[in-house]
């Protein structure tokens, strides 16, 4: 796994994510699907991967179009984003940092842009992703007590990508909330071995088909 220091948000943090598969399109690519009313789920969903592959072929045959758009909810979670991190550093016990990217050894197309990373004698063995939503869905987690199925995906993403990894933690932070302003909830490469493995052989597939759909379509634009 390779660290790429580059600031998050900046035009070379767009370009490093350009054509690839990264954490939010990680669900999508191994067609991912979860069923609220038996709680479980399903891999390899072909029409969900479908529109995923249909997206990056257009992009390998395109130019780069940044898109900065940004609303008060998402500028919101932006600004809260490190009080986060620091707040759920000292719950877990753990040190923090910042990371603009990760990419796989194996796939130069599947990244990571992690909100924070932890590592042990410099190798990364976990990580922190963080939201700030509504007060609604703060409680809702809290409720629940489990990554939401949303974003278990983006947990999943780093240990899929590299052994090395045997912990992720999620967190939703309110600072609107006076009681209970953080939800942190961690997960173990232990126990999702099964859907580990199986997400490795479904995103093997789809990047080989990515690649053959546009060799199929007339090959990659070079600017």
């Amino acid at each position: 796994m390779k660290i790429i220091n580059i600031a998050q948000g900046s035009d070379i943090w767009h370009e490093e994510r350009f054509r690839c598969i990264t954490g939010t399109k990680m669900q999508s690519a191994i067609g991912a699907k979860y069923s609220a009313k038996t709680k479980k789920w399903t891999l390899g969903d072909k029409k969900i991967q479908r529109t995923l592959l249909l997206e990056l072929v257009s992009e390998f045959q395109s130019i780069l179009e940044i898109d900065d758009f940004s609303n008060e909810a998402m500028q919101r979670g932006h600004d809260l984003e490190p009080i986060s991190v620091e707040k759920a550093a000292k719950a877990l016990g753990v040190t923090f940092e910042s990371c603009g990217m990760l990419q796989s050894d194996k796939h130069e197309m599947f990244k990571f842009s992690p909100d924070a990373i932890c590592k042990e004698n410099g190798v990364i063995v976990g990580g922190y992703e963080t939201k700030s939503k509504a007060g609604k869905k703060h409680i809702e987690y809290f409720e629940d007590d489990r990554v939401p199925p949303e974003h278990l995906w983006q947990c999943l993403c780093p240990m899929i990508m590299d052994d090395c990894v045997e912990w992720w933690s999620f967190g939703h932070y309110d600072d609107r909330n006076k009681i209970n302003d953080l939800f942190i909830k961690k997960i173990y490469r232990s126990e999702y071995t099964q859907f580990i493995n199986e997400a490795r052989v479904l995103l093997d597939d789809f990047i080989l088909e990515v690649q053959q759909t546009v060799i199929k379509m007339g090959g990659i634009y070079h600017a």
